[in-house]
């Protein structure tokens, strides 16, 4: 086998030491720098979307506190709106309960001053009846009779 021939020795040492410069220049000078510059690109990018994700949570954040405020104001109107409908409720009723009130006074007032009424007519008829069957009865039973046994 020639590689292992001693004479060969010195002409495979010269072109490993070549093959080794050419390769070590390649690598140092190519390789290595492309490599650099992908792994610098990815860290680039890497630190591009975490910067993006970081000002997307902050927004996402500033979005919450924004909608939790409506949520908060909207509870507040709606309470203040249940608070001006339930006292304009009470208000209206309060009203409604007067005016029935009156009406059913007046209506009350009425009754009674026709019933005060009735019943003053009726005394008197029933004066007048008594008074006529008295005097009937006077004149029936304390009338001399004509053509009598007296």
């Amino acid at each position: 086998m020639p590689q292992f021939d001693v004479a060969f020795f010195p002409s495979q040492i010269f072109w490993l030491i070549v093959s080794f410069i050419f390769l070590y220049l390649m690598t140092s000078h190519l390789i290595l720098p492309m490599l650099h510059d992908i792994f610098q690109e990815r860290d680039d990018a890497i630190q591009h979307h975490l910067d993006r994700a970081e000002r997307l949570n902050k927004q996402a954040e500033s979005l919450m506190m924004a909608y939790d405020a409506f949520l908060s104001a909207a509870e507040d109107e709606k309470t203040r709106l249940l608070q001006t409908t339930h006292d304009d409720i009470q208000r209206r009723l309060a009203m409604e309960e007067d005016k029935t009130d009156r009406a059913i006074r007046r209506r009350f007032s009425n009754f009674k001053q026709k019933m005060t009424t009735a019943n003053r007519a009726i005394q008197k008829e029933s004066n007048r009846a008594a008074s006529q069957i008295s005097e009937d009865l006077i004149r029936k039973f304390y009338t001399p009779q004509q053509g009598g046994n007296s």
